[in-house]
């Protein structure tokens, strides 16, 4: 059947989507806090008449893919659950074309979906800066600050495979639907449910896993001696340990919201991370995944040293403080070193209008820096000094563009749609030998640069 959408621009897309050949949605990652986050763009496509069937992949296709406990519910809700690669290839062969939430688990098997003649298109459903769009014929990048940030991190013989143009920024379905999916608690409640006074302050720390720290130093400094890496993740925890002690002197309740690798990666195990802050912290202060929106709702302040969770406090319009973040060295990959691709000031917004600062681990975001002498006058000024809305508008603007506009789903489905047309206009052999062609000269450029 042959279908003519609408869009904001009025551009007809006509796309001919058979029933019996679906357009194959797949999760990007498998995200506790806001399992179900993508499925308003199945919602979308089904408005508008469109065949499509919303794909599970469990932990065998992907580190972060879902737990067995969720077959069921995925297939009671009439989703498809994919087991194996295998599955995944033989369900993108008889879809239309694969629209992927963008994770870098999948490069590999888009790469063979887009040699075998479908076209891909991913999107972005996951926080803070991971943008994996390599293997696809278009990208819908989160804002236009990711745009940037997908060709920055492209070597320059690989280009070539990734032109510019198929790349766009729309937003990001991180946070989507989570009003309507997730209970919120309302202030009191919400003091009550955590044992809090009415006039509590809460700070809530967005640690690294625990778990996988060690492993992942020695990756970003494969160099190091044994010696080094320990003590880069001492430094780190003991810096974790001020920063609650800081907290508590402020007068706030610190809770510790884990790492989504905690309970979403097998990667990582969550009865280790849990022992690990228990520690730290008493166990009722850990925060568990179905009450993530509560606390950005009522939190008053995040807390972190190397995390993007800023990102994400910002698109909850909360401050963030980064506590001696310039003391940890960065690793030399270009994904570690942004800061060239901001439109606004570097560092915390607070120090925006006097001199900005510069660390290598985000370039910027609303809110404050500390350092071990002034963590206490830090927090002290964060609980008293609001930040302007302005400063939000700008961040949100940067790293999440259109993703709080009420009509994200459809506006982001629509720009899918009108990247498809082309493709499907085009034909399976066209999509495969542009990319069969594009990964010869790849290689060529790889091999020449290897010789030279």
């Amino acid at each position: 059947m042959e279908i003519a959408g609408r869009n904001e621009f009025q551009v007809p897309y006509p796309i001919a989507v058979k029933k019996n050949h679906p357009l194959m949605i797949v999760s990007a990652r498998f995200q506790k806090e806001n399992t179900w986050r993508e499925v308003s763009l199945l919602e979308h496509f089904l408005s508008l008449n469109i065949p499509a069937r919303f794909c599970l992949c469990s932990t065998s296709v992907s580190s972060y893919g879902y737990p067995l406990e969720y077959k069921e519910i995925a297939l009671a809700r009439g989703y498809t659950w994919i087991d194996s690669a295998k599955e995944f290839l033989r369900l993108a062969a008889g879809s239309t074309a694969v629209i992927c939430g963008s994770w870098k688990d999948y490069f590999p098997l888009l790469l063979k979906v887009r040699l075998r003649g479908r076209p891909v298109i991913v999107f972005n459903s996951t926080s803070g800066l991971d943008n994996w769009s390599y293997a696809a014929n278009f990208s819908v990048a989160k804002s236009d600050f990711c745009v940037r940030q997908e060709f920055h991190l492209l070597r320059p013989y690989a280009r070539s495979v990734f032109p510019t143009d198929h790349i766009s920024s729309c937003g990001s379905f991180a946070h989507a639907r989570a009003d309507r999916l997730v209970t919120v608690r309302n202030r009191d409640e919400f003091c009550r449910h955590f044992g809090l006074g009415p006039e509590a302050k809460i700070a809530v720390l967005f640690p690294k896993s625990i778990g996988g720290y060690e492993k992942k130093i020695a990756v970003w400094f494969p160099h190091w001696r044994r010696e080094e890496v320990r003590d880069y993740a001492e430094r780190f925890i003991q810096s974790y340990r001020e920063l609650i002690a800081a907290g508590e002197r402020a007068g706030m309740a610190v809770f510790v919201k884990m790492h989504p690798m905690a309970y979403a990666s097998i990667k990582c195990e969550e009865s280790e991370e849990l022992r690990f802050w228990k520690s730290l912290v008493p166990p009722e202060r850990i925060i568990a995944s179905e009450h993530t929106y509560d606390f950005f709702t009522h939190m008053d302040v995040g807390l972190g040293i190397q995390t993007h969770a800023s990102i994400d406090c910002a698109y909850f319009r909360k401050p963030f403080v980064y506590y001696r973040s310039a003391e940890f060295e960065p690793p030399a990959n270009k994904a570690f070193h942004l800061n060239g691709l901001t439109a606004l000031p570097l560092g915390p917004s607070a120090e925006w209008r006097t001199k900005p600062r510069e660390i290598q681990w985000i370039p910027n975001w609303t809110g404050f820096y500390a350092e071990s002498e002034t963590v206490d006058a830090i927090l002290e000024r964060t609980l008293r000094e609001p930040l302007p809305e302005a400063d939000y508008d700008a961040i949100i603007q940067e790293y999440w563009g259109a993703s709080l506009a009420p009509d994200f789903a459809p506006r982001c489905g629509d720009v899918i749609l009108r990247a498809l047309g082309p493709l499907l206009a085009r034909g399976r052999i066209s999509i495969a030998a542009e990319m069969a062609w594009n990964l010869f000269i790849y290689q060529l450029r790889l091999r020449f640069r290897s010789k030279g």
